[in-house]
């Protein structure tokens, strides 16, 4: 198969994930981003598979909003050329995986999403533009995980 074909049979494949309860959508995920690991060569997956391999799935906070909001990406998915097509799958996810709300946005109009950060035991947002409320100039992906449902106080009608 051409990259193309795989291009398409991922983005099938996320369509679907999309249409499913929590348990088996995160299931689904799992093998789509392992996929995407071997497709593009590339180690970017592997900070979501840890995420949603580690955390027990009812931890995940998959919201209402984010999944409306990842179901928009999927939109001109086929479309985009390999490195903007590998975006895009990691910006779904953390459209899907992080906590994040509809009403919660930075002076730029992008929607924050929650981490945990490590060397400070809480939690932060960072809107899509970079924009966060954690004092540390730099910090890597092995320094924070997601924000744990238990450990945010929103409304559980939020989730799906």
């Amino acid at each position: 198969m051409n990259f193309s074909s795989h291009k398409n049979h991922v983005a099938d494949l996320i369509e679907i994930a999309l249409t499913k309860n929590k348990q088996d959508l995160v299931a689904r995920f799992k093998i789509i981003l392992n996929k995407c690991s071997g497709l593009f060569k590339s180690e970017d997956f592997n900070f979501w598979l840890k995420q949603i391999g580690s955390m027990p799935c009812d931890e995940i906070p998959i919201t209402k909003f984010g999944l409306q909001e990842a179901s928009l990406s999927l939109k001109d998915l086929r479309d985009l050329n390999r490195h903007s097509f590998k975006s895009r799958v990691l910006f779904i996810c953390e459209q899907l995986f992080t906590y994040s709300n509809q009403d919660d946005l930075c002076s730029l109009q992008t929607a924050y999403h929650y981490y945990f950060y490590f060397p400070e035991q809480r939690i932060f947002k960072e809107s899509e533009m970079g924009d966060c409320d954690l004092a540390v100039e730099k910090f890597s992906r092995d320094q924070i995980r997601i924000a744990k449902m238990s450990e945010l106080e929103v409304d559980q009608v939020e989730y799906i």
